[in-house]
């Protein structure tokens, strides 16, 4: 008996991006419901260069005229391909070269997630609404969970630094040229980043792989680079860290779903992702928390101001 599940992952109508991680959680979920063994998840090329049409447009509508195919490439093999080995019963990966391919896979597959999807008709589900109507369904949230030797390395990176890692908070950084109102105010995380040297506390700054390499932001605390670039290094920090603060950027995915991170997620309206928004996507209204979270998984619906974030900060250290 076949007992994989095979996720189509389908870039005809799914981002590059890292709401692939809200997908891997729906599919553990149906793996649970199949009683199958692994997930072998598939990533079918869409229609405009392997992608969803109006993908790139879409970019540099929204001022990242800098992005090309070769951008959405990269975040493909960086993101999409990386992101699924953080599931646990993931066994395998694959990106078909044709939608003939996908459908040669997928007319061998017994196990298919979504139920509902064929390579004709495409659907991947990748919202927060979708995770929390499973939850509302009586299904348990599944976890993701960064590998032992990715907790290993980032253990001798504290070591290697003198750090403690129950002082070790991290703080990352979104600097992207899209969707600029959602970008972390980088003079208040420099301040906060000060409060903590000055309370006791390791910030960490992991910085927004797009200016990773940028000079532009001075840092008066330690920067891990690596993370920046390796999905593993990433979620292993945020596991082994006291505490990991965010804005509203695609990270924050990992620490939202994975149970061992504790998180301070910064989340605020705008004219684009206004309450209907939050309704829409994410099945919640401003000021509310998902109901699936422990009290170490904590969103802030407030401006990543310097104030807010130190008084979400204490709240959270007083509180464990």
């Amino acid at each position: 008996m076949n007992r994989i599940l095979y996720a189509f992952y389908d870039l005809h109508c799914a981002p590059p991006t890292y709401d692939i991680v809200k997908f891997l959680i729906l599919a553990e979920i149906e793996r649970i419901q199949f009683n199958c063994s692994n997930v072998h998840v598939i990533i079918p090329p869409g229609p405009e260069n392997g992608f969803r049409k109006g993908n790139l447009e879409l970019f540099h509508k929204l001022k990242a005229t800098e992005f090309n195919v070769e951008s959405l490439r990269w975040r493909l093999r960086n993101i999409l391909l990386h992101l699924p080995w953080t599931l646990p019963s993931c066994n395998s990966v694959s990106t078909c070269s044709s939608r003939h391919e996908a459908e040669i896979i997928f007319n061998n597959a017994f196990h298919v997630f979504p139920r509902n999807y064929s390579v004709e008709n495409p659907i991947t589900p990748y919202q927060w609404r979708w995770v929390l109507q499973a939850y509302r369904n009586g299904h348990g949230i599944p976890t993701l969970r960064a590998s032992e030797e990715a907790i290993r390395h980032v253990k001798k990176w504290i070591k290697l630094h003198d750090f403690e890692a129950q002082k070790v908070v991290t703080l990352t950084i979104r600097d992207c040229p899209y969707f600029p109102d959602r970008n972390s105010q980088l003079s208040h995380w420099r301040l906060f980043a000060d409060t903590l040297k000055e309370m006791g506390y390791i910030p960490v700054a992991v910085r927004d792989t797009e200016t990773a390499f940028s000079s532009s932001s001075e840092w008066n605390c330690t920067v891990f680079f690596e993370p920046s670039w390796n999905i593993d290094l990433r979620l292993a920090l945020y596991e082994v860290a006291f505490v990991n603060l965010f804005t509203n950027g695609g990270p924050a995915n990992m620490c939202r779903l994975d149970s061992h991170c504790s998180s301070i997620n910064f989340v605020f309206t705008s004219s684009v992702f206004d309450k209907q928004f939050f309704q829409k996507d994410w099945g919640i209204s401003p000021g509310e928390q998902f109901p699936f979270h422990d009290d170490n998984q904590r969103l802030e619906w407030k401006k990543d101001e310097y104030e807010n974030i130190l008084n979400a900060f204490c709240s959270f250290r007083d509180a464990v």
